[in-house]
Protein backbone atom coordinates (compact mmCIF):
# COMPACT_ATOMS: atom_id res chain seq x y z
CA UNK A 1 0.00 0.00 0.00
CA UNK A 2 1.36 3.42 -0.98
CA UNK A 3 1.37 5.98 1.80
CA UNK A 4 0.01 9.35 0.73
CA UNK A 5 0.28 12.81 2.20
CA UNK A 6 -3.14 13.51 3.67
CA UNK A 7 -4.63 16.93 4.29
CA UNK A 8 -7.52 17.79 6.59
CA UNK A 9 -9.39 21.11 6.58
CA UNK A 10 -9.37 22.70 10.01
CA UNK A 11 -10.23 25.86 11.89
CA UNK A 12 -7.87 27.63 14.26
CA UNK A 13 -9.10 28.75 17.66
CA UNK A 14 -7.20 31.08 19.97
CA UNK A 15 -7.69 31.01 23.73
CA UNK A 16 -5.47 31.96 26.70
CA UNK A 17 -3.59 28.65 26.50
CA UNK A 18 -2.69 29.40 22.87
CA UNK A 19 -3.93 28.50 19.40
CA UNK A 20 -5.24 25.05 18.62
CA UNK A 21 -6.81 23.44 15.58
CA UNK A 22 -10.08 21.56 15.16
CA UNK A 23 -10.42 19.04 12.35
CA UNK A 24 -12.41 15.97 11.47
CA UNK A 25 -10.51 12.76 10.88
CA UNK A 26 -11.71 9.40 9.60
CA UNK A 27 -11.75 7.01 12.53
CA UNK A 28 -9.24 4.71 10.83
CA UNK A 29 -6.71 7.54 10.53
CA UNK A 30 -7.23 8.66 14.12
CA UNK A 31 -6.80 5.14 15.49
CA UNK A 32 -3.71 4.30 13.45
CA UNK A 33 -1.88 7.61 13.78
CA UNK A 34 -2.30 8.60 17.42
CA UNK A 35 -0.53 7.13 20.40
CA UNK A 36 -1.64 6.65 24.01
CA UNK A 37 0.90 6.70 26.83
CA UNK A 38 -0.52 5.92 30.27
CA UNK A 39 0.79 7.02 33.61
CA UNK A 40 2.27 4.35 35.87
CA UNK A 41 4.85 3.83 38.59
CA UNK A 42 8.06 3.42 36.61
CA UNK A 43 10.22 6.51 35.98
CA UNK A 44 9.31 6.42 32.30
CA UNK A 45 5.57 6.03 32.98
CA UNK A 46 5.66 8.97 35.39
CA UNK A 47 6.32 11.18 32.37
CA UNK A 48 2.84 10.34 31.03
CA UNK A 49 -0.46 12.02 31.86
CA UNK A 50 -3.06 9.54 30.61
CA UNK A 51 -4.93 7.41 33.17
CA UNK A 52 -5.11 3.63 33.13
CA UNK A 53 -7.52 2.05 30.70
CA UNK A 54 -10.89 1.04 32.11
CA UNK A 55 -11.64 -2.26 30.36
CA UNK A 56 -15.34 -2.13 31.24
CA UNK A 57 -15.70 1.31 29.69
CA UNK A 58 -13.84 0.10 26.59
CA UNK A 59 -16.26 -2.81 26.13
CA UNK A 60 -19.29 -0.59 26.71
CA UNK A 61 -18.16 1.83 23.99
CA UNK A 62 -17.38 -1.04 21.60
CA UNK A 63 -20.93 -2.32 22.02
CA UNK A 64 -22.31 1.20 21.61
CA UNK A 65 -20.48 1.65 18.29
CA UNK A 66 -22.83 -0.87 16.67
CA UNK A 67 -25.96 1.13 17.44
CA UNK A 68 -27.74 2.81 14.55
CA UNK A 69 -27.88 6.10 16.46
CA UNK A 70 -24.35 5.98 17.92
CA UNK A 71 -22.57 9.31 18.05
CA UNK A 72 -19.25 10.73 19.25
CA UNK A 73 -19.84 14.49 19.02
CA UNK A 74 -17.23 15.65 21.53
CA UNK A 75 -13.63 16.16 20.45
CA UNK A 76 -10.68 13.90 21.05
CA UNK A 77 -7.81 16.10 22.29
CA UNK A 78 -4.35 15.36 20.92
CA UNK A 79 -0.95 16.87 21.70
CA UNK A 80 0.28 17.20 18.13
CA UNK A 81 3.73 16.08 17.01
CA UNK A 82 4.92 18.95 14.83
CA UNK A 83 7.44 16.65 13.13
CA UNK A 84 4.59 14.64 11.59
CA UNK A 85 1.71 17.12 11.48
CA UNK A 86 1.94 20.57 9.91
CA UNK A 87 -0.45 23.50 9.77
CA UNK A 88 -0.71 25.30 6.43
CA UNK A 89 -2.04 28.82 7.12
CA UNK A 90 -2.58 29.48 3.40
CA UNK A 91 -5.08 26.65 2.99
CA UNK A 92 -6.18 26.25 6.63
CA UNK A 93 -5.26 22.60 6.49
CA UNK A 94 -3.43 20.15 8.68
CA UNK A 95 -0.92 18.13 6.67
CA UNK A 96 -0.01 14.65 7.81
CA UNK A 97 3.59 14.43 6.61
CA UNK A 98 7.20 14.86 7.70
CA UNK A 99 10.14 16.83 6.34
CA UNK A 100 12.74 15.23 4.15
CA UNK A 101 16.17 15.32 5.77
CA UNK A 102 17.57 17.17 2.74
CA UNK A 103 15.12 19.45 0.94
CA UNK A 104 15.10 18.90 -2.82
CA UNK A 105 12.90 21.83 -3.73
CA UNK A 106 14.93 24.27 -5.85
CA UNK A 107 13.04 27.21 -4.39
CA UNK A 108 14.42 26.34 -0.97
CA UNK A 109 11.12 25.22 0.52
CA UNK A 110 11.02 22.17 2.74
CA UNK A 111 9.87 19.08 0.90
CA UNK A 112 7.34 16.87 2.66
CA UNK A 113 7.14 13.11 2.50
CA UNK A 114 4.40 10.70 3.64
CA UNK A 115 4.51 9.21 7.11
CA UNK A 116 5.71 5.68 7.66
CA UNK A 117 3.41 3.10 9.21
CA UNK A 118 4.96 3.56 12.66
CA UNK A 119 4.81 7.36 12.69
CA UNK A 120 2.31 9.10 14.97
CA UNK A 121 0.78 12.56 14.67
CA UNK A 122 0.35 13.01 18.40
CA UNK A 123 -0.42 11.79 21.91
CA UNK A 124 -4.02 11.44 23.08
CA UNK A 125 -4.71 13.70 26.08
CA UNK A 126 -8.44 13.10 26.32
CA UNK A 127 -10.57 10.45 24.62
CA UNK A 128 -8.59 7.24 25.05
CA UNK A 129 -11.66 5.17 25.93
CA UNK A 130 -13.47 6.25 22.76
CA UNK A 131 -10.41 5.31 20.73
CA UNK A 132 -9.96 1.95 22.47
CA UNK A 133 -13.69 1.25 22.18
CA UNK A 134 -13.58 1.93 18.44
CA UNK A 135 -10.55 -0.34 18.11
CA UNK A 136 -12.32 -3.18 19.90
CA UNK A 137 -15.43 -2.67 17.76
CA UNK A 138 -13.25 -2.99 14.66
CA UNK A 139 -11.73 -6.20 16.05
CA UNK A 140 -15.14 -7.66 16.91
CA UNK A 141 -17.20 -6.47 13.95
CA UNK A 142 -14.64 -5.84 11.22
CA UNK A 143 -12.80 -2.68 10.25
CA UNK A 144 -15.62 -1.59 7.94
CA UNK A 145 -17.54 -0.43 11.04
CA UNK A 146 -15.04 2.44 11.29
CA UNK A 147 -16.10 3.77 7.88
CA UNK A 148 -19.24 5.12 9.54
CA UNK A 149 -17.31 7.50 11.75
CA UNK A 150 -15.60 10.81 11.29
CA UNK A 151 -14.26 12.05 14.61
CA UNK A 152 -13.80 15.67 15.70
CA UNK A 153 -10.25 16.19 16.95
CA UNK A 154 -8.55 19.12 18.67
CA UNK A 155 -4.83 19.33 17.94
CA UNK A 156 -2.61 21.34 20.31
CA UNK A 157 0.94 21.97 19.15
CA UNK A 158 4.16 22.49 21.10
CA UNK A 159 2.79 21.19 24.38
CA UNK A 160 5.09 20.53 27.31
CA UNK A 161 4.37 17.74 29.79
CA UNK A 162 3.17 20.45 32.18
CA UNK A 163 0.75 21.75 29.52
CA UNK A 164 -0.62 18.27 28.87
CA UNK A 165 -1.08 17.59 32.57
CA UNK A 166 -2.86 20.92 33.02
CA UNK A 167 -5.29 20.25 30.15
CA UNK A 168 -5.98 16.73 31.43
CA UNK A 169 -6.58 18.00 34.98
CA UNK A 170 -8.85 20.77 33.78
CA UNK A 171 -11.00 18.50 31.63
CA UNK A 172 -11.34 15.72 34.17
CA UNK A 173 -11.55 17.65 37.43
CA UNK A 174 -14.10 20.26 36.35
CA UNK A 175 -16.63 17.83 34.91
CA UNK A 176 -19.64 17.03 37.05
CA UNK A 177 -21.80 13.97 36.42
CA UNK A 178 -25.33 14.71 35.27
CA UNK A 179 -27.97 13.92 37.87
CA UNK A 180 -29.55 10.51 37.07
CA UNK A 181 -32.97 12.07 37.61
CA UNK A 182 -32.37 14.47 34.73
CA UNK A 183 -31.10 11.62 32.54
CA UNK A 184 -34.25 9.58 33.13
CA UNK A 185 -36.47 12.65 32.73
CA UNK A 186 -35.02 13.33 29.28
CA UNK A 187 -36.45 10.02 28.11
CA UNK A 188 -39.77 11.85 28.22
CA UNK A 189 -38.69 13.57 24.99
CA UNK A 190 -38.14 10.26 23.24
CA UNK A 191 -40.84 8.95 20.92
CA UNK A 192 -39.28 5.49 20.86
CA UNK A 193 -40.33 2.77 23.25
CA UNK A 194 -37.64 1.69 25.72
CA UNK A 195 -37.34 0.39 29.30
CA UNK A 196 -36.06 3.73 30.57
CA UNK A 197 -38.81 5.67 28.84
CA UNK A 198 -41.37 3.45 30.58
CA UNK A 199 -39.67 4.09 33.94
CA UNK A 200 -39.89 7.82 33.28
CA UNK A 201 -43.59 7.52 32.49
CA UNK A 202 -44.18 5.49 35.65
CA UNK A 203 -42.29 8.05 37.76
CA UNK A 204 -44.45 10.87 36.42
CA UNK A 205 -47.64 8.90 37.06
CA UNK A 206 -46.75 7.82 40.58
CA UNK A 207 -45.71 11.35 41.53
CA UNK A 208 -48.61 13.25 39.94
CA UNK A 209 -51.74 11.07 40.02
CA UNK A 210 -54.28 11.42 42.83
CA UNK A 211 -54.47 8.38 45.07
CA UNK A 212 -50.92 7.29 44.28
CA UNK A 213 -48.99 5.85 47.22
CA UNK A 214 -46.11 8.09 46.08
CA UNK A 215 -48.16 11.21 45.37
CA UNK A 216 -45.75 14.19 45.50
CA UNK A 217 -43.19 11.80 46.93
CA UNK A 218 -40.45 11.93 44.28
CA UNK A 219 -37.72 14.53 43.92
CA UNK A 220 -38.30 15.26 40.25
CA UNK A 221 -35.12 16.18 38.39
CA UNK A 222 -33.32 15.20 41.59
CA UNK A 223 -34.24 18.40 43.43
CA UNK A 224 -36.36 18.44 46.56
CA UNK A 225 -39.20 20.94 46.35
CA UNK A 226 -41.26 20.05 49.44
CA UNK A 227 -41.02 17.98 52.60
CA UNK A 228 -43.05 15.04 51.25
CA UNK A 229 -40.31 14.09 48.77
CA UNK A 230 -37.93 11.42 50.03
CA UNK A 231 -36.95 9.46 46.91
CA UNK A 232 -35.32 10.87 43.80
CA UNK A 233 -36.83 10.34 40.38
CA UNK A 234 -33.55 8.69 39.32
CA UNK A 235 -33.60 6.19 42.18
CA UNK A 236 -37.23 5.29 41.50
CA UNK A 237 -36.40 4.62 37.85
CA UNK A 238 -33.20 2.71 38.64
CA UNK A 239 -34.92 0.16 40.86
CA UNK A 240 -38.12 -0.16 38.84
CA UNK A 241 -35.93 -0.70 35.77
CA UNK A 242 -34.52 -3.83 37.42
CA UNK A 243 -38.04 -5.33 37.31
CA UNK A 244 -38.20 -4.83 33.54
CA UNK A 245 -34.74 -5.21 32.04
CA UNK A 246 -31.17 -6.16 32.91
CA UNK A 247 -29.84 -4.87 29.58
CA UNK A 248 -31.80 -1.69 28.77
CA UNK A 249 -29.29 -0.57 26.12
CA UNK A 250 -29.71 -3.85 24.23
CA UNK A 251 -33.49 -3.61 24.53
CA UNK A 252 -33.47 -0.06 23.20
CA UNK A 253 -31.30 -1.08 20.24
CA UNK A 254 -33.51 -4.09 19.44
CA UNK A 255 -36.68 -2.03 19.66
CA UNK A 256 -35.18 0.56 17.31
CA UNK A 257 -34.57 -2.28 14.85
CA UNK A 258 -38.10 -3.62 15.44
CA UNK A 259 -36.65 -6.76 17.05
CA UNK A 260 -38.65 -8.26 19.90
CA UNK A 261 -36.65 -8.11 23.19
CA UNK A 262 -35.53 -11.43 24.57
CA UNK A 263 -37.52 -12.91 27.49
CA UNK A 264 -35.86 -13.48 30.86
CA UNK A 265 -37.72 -15.42 33.54
CA UNK A 266 -35.49 -13.91 36.25
CA UNK A 267 -37.03 -10.47 35.72
CA UNK A 268 -40.55 -10.34 37.26
CA UNK A 269 -42.29 -7.87 34.94
CA UNK A 270 -40.27 -8.39 31.78
CA UNK A 271 -42.84 -10.46 29.89
CA UNK A 272 -45.40 -7.68 30.33
CA UNK A 273 -42.91 -5.12 29.01
CA UNK A 274 -42.22 -7.32 25.98
CA UNK A 275 -45.96 -7.60 25.38
CA UNK A 276 -46.25 -3.79 25.75
CA UNK A 277 -48.67 -4.17 28.64
CA UNK A 278 -47.41 -1.07 30.42
CA UNK A 279 -50.75 -0.45 32.11
CA UNK A 280 -50.53 -3.83 33.86
CA UNK A 281 -46.99 -3.04 35.06
CA UNK A 282 -48.19 0.27 36.48
CA UNK A 283 -51.18 -1.36 38.17
CA UNK A 284 -49.08 -4.10 39.78
CA UNK A 285 -46.62 -1.59 41.21
CA UNK A 286 -49.45 0.70 42.32
CA UNK A 287 -51.09 -2.15 44.23
CA UNK A 288 -47.78 -3.26 45.72
CA UNK A 289 -46.78 0.16 47.07
CA UNK A 290 -50.36 0.82 48.20
CA UNK A 291 -50.21 -2.39 50.26
CA UNK A 292 -46.94 -1.24 51.82
CA UNK A 293 -48.50 2.14 52.57
CA UNK A 294 -51.50 0.49 54.24
CA UNK A 295 -49.45 -1.91 56.39
CA UNK A 296 -46.77 0.57 57.43
CA UNK A 297 -48.67 3.87 57.96
CA UNK A 298 -46.18 5.27 60.48
CA UNK A 299 -43.14 4.69 58.30
CA UNK A 300 -44.85 5.60 55.03
CA UNK A 301 -47.18 8.53 55.83
CA UNK A 302 -46.99 9.73 59.43
CA UNK A 303 -43.25 9.92 60.11
CA UNK A 304 -41.44 9.05 56.87
CA UNK A 305 -38.59 11.41 57.77
CA UNK A 306 -37.72 9.22 60.75
CA UNK A 307 -37.70 5.93 58.85
CA UNK A 308 -36.00 4.44 55.81
CA UNK A 309 -38.98 2.95 53.99
CA UNK A 310 -39.64 5.90 51.67
CA UNK A 311 -35.95 6.64 51.17
CA UNK A 312 -33.52 5.03 48.73
CA UNK A 313 -32.42 2.24 51.09
CA UNK A 314 -35.99 1.26 51.95
CA UNK A 315 -37.25 1.54 48.40
CA UNK A 316 -34.44 -0.66 47.08
CA UNK A 317 -35.29 -3.23 49.75
CA UNK A 318 -38.94 -3.20 48.70
CA UNK A 319 -37.92 -3.87 45.12
CA UNK A 320 -35.78 -6.81 46.25
CA UNK A 321 -38.72 -8.20 48.25
CA UNK A 322 -40.91 -7.83 45.14
CA UNK A 323 -38.37 -9.68 43.07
Amino acid sequence: MINLIERFPCISITQPIGTFYVAQLPAKVLLSKTNIERRGLTPEERQNVQRRLNQTRKVEIAEYVERDNATFPTSIIVAANSDNLKYDPETSELIMAKDLEEPTNQAGHTTLTPLDSGDFIGLVIDGQHRIEGLKKAAEDLGESILDKYQIPVVFMFDMTLEDMAEVFRTINSKQRPVDPSLIIDLFGLSRKRSPRRLCHTLAIGFNDEDGSPLKNGLKMLGKRENKTEFLSQGSFAKYVLSLISKTPDDDELNLMKHIRPKPDSRIPLRSYFIDEDDEFIGNVLWDYFSAVQKNFPLEWDLEPQNHLLRKTVGFSALIKVFT
